[in-house]
């Protein structure tokens, strides 16, 4: 009891408090020195991964590879696929998407073993996450759609309202608004009258959106600093880092160029500091073209190349606008051959997703 306890007043800061680095040495402290039940351990295991996710992904995946052993050993399907998932997660968040990918289905098929389906319902979405960050939309939409039945079936409204964002968010990025709104009203429909920030916020970022993909930018605007204080009231970064990204595309197009790249560079630095590798991506994509449009051409090449230099594997609009940076930036800096390079890959680009979009409307109808 005594040990049950100690540990009841450890994990509570490390999942909350502001001296993240100090609670994860104090779990490791008692992991490594404490007497500890298997159940004790697998939660000591599972909440110093989930610490490290936050500031160094390599000791995130050294301890949960730990916990992975363990409950191996001991035969545990359910902390094996929790175990899974958090490897899953470490790699998504580097990049790495054929291991996380890996991970994640291990981590479905174990819990599918274990007749567990709230851990289930956690693996659809970390395979629907990183299809996502892989600009696979199609196959992010189609796991995403079984969490939702998943969630729904669990009458899970938590799971419900965040993954009914995510499908809102995909259609919209992909230019389909009347889905987008679809389910958008949906999760309207579900939270009701909910004043809860957190709903509040995933309500107007989407309105944003799609305000945005309207070209209503006033209206856009409007939503989009709503939702940037609801994300600040619940302290989280990635939300206030998309908020600050769209705060950054909306002064780049009133060419007010000091506050696009005051947002942008905001942005960028979230990001980083979250280490997550897309985000990172689509943050020096926006910064880059604010430095494009402003005509700051030689830091709009750096910080595109540098975009394109961390994956030069998407096909997606985020790919065709940092093709194009690049290719504009050479060209007012003299460089023609690379200039001509990054216009005939912005082409291809632009060829492989209009063929994309062609292929999703025809079986839409069909």
């Amino acid at each position: 009891m005594k040990n049950f306890l100690f540990l009841s007043l450890l994990l509570l800061p490390a999942m909350y408090g502001t001296g993240q680095t100090q609670n994860v040495d104090s779990l490791v402290n008692v992991l490594e020195t404490q007497k500890l039940t298997l159940d004790e351990q697998y939660d000591l295991y599972l909440n110093i991964t989930k610490s490290y996710r936050q500031t160094d992904l390599e000791k995130s995946i050294e301890y949960a590879e730990k916990g992975l052993a363990l409950a191996t050993k001991a035969k545990n399907k359910t902390k094996q696929s929790k175990f899974n998932e958090n490897l899953g997660s470490a790699y998504s968040q580097m990049g790495n998407y054929e291991t996380a990918l890996n991970y994640a289905e291990k981590s479905l098929s174990l819990s599918k073993d274990a007749g567990d389906k709230q851990q289930e319902l956690s693996g659809l979405s970390l395979i629907a996450l990183t299809y996502y960050r892989k600009s696979n939309m199609d196959a992010s939409l189609t796991y995403y759609i079984k969490a939702l039945n998943l969630a729904e079936e669990l009458e899970n409204k938590n799971s419900q309202i965040s993954i009914l964002s995510n499908i809102a968010s995909i259609y919209r990025y992909i230019g389909s608004n009347e889905r987008g709104t679809y389910y958008l009203e949906k999760l309207k429909t579900l939270v009701g009258d909910d004043d809860n920030p957190r709903i509040q916020y995933m309500i107007y970022y989407e309105l944003a959106a799609i305000l945005w993909s309207e070209r209503e930018w006033e209206k856009s605007m409007e939503y989009t600093l709503k939702a940037l204080e609801l994300s600040r009231i619940l302290k989280n970064e990635r939300s206030e880092q998309n908020c600050l990204s769209g705060l950054a595309k909306y002064y780049r197009n009133i060419k007010d160029y000091d506050k696009a790249l005051d947002y942008a560079n905001q942005s960028l630095q979230i990001a980083e500091k979250l280490m997550d590798q897309k985000e990172i991506i689509y943050a020096l994509t926006t910064l880059s073209g604010v430095y494009r449009e402003a005509g700051k051409y030689q830091e709009c090449e750096m910080t595109a190349y540098r975009a394109w230099e961390l994956d030069t594997t998407q096909v997606d609009y985020s790919a065709r606008a940092r093709t194009f940076n690049i290719a504009v930036a050479n060209l007012f800096l003299g460089n023609e051959k690379k200039a001509e390079y990054f216009f005939e890959l912005n082409n291809e680009i632009t060829y492989k997703i209009t063929e994309k979009s062609i292929h999703e409307s025809i079986t839409e109808w069909t």
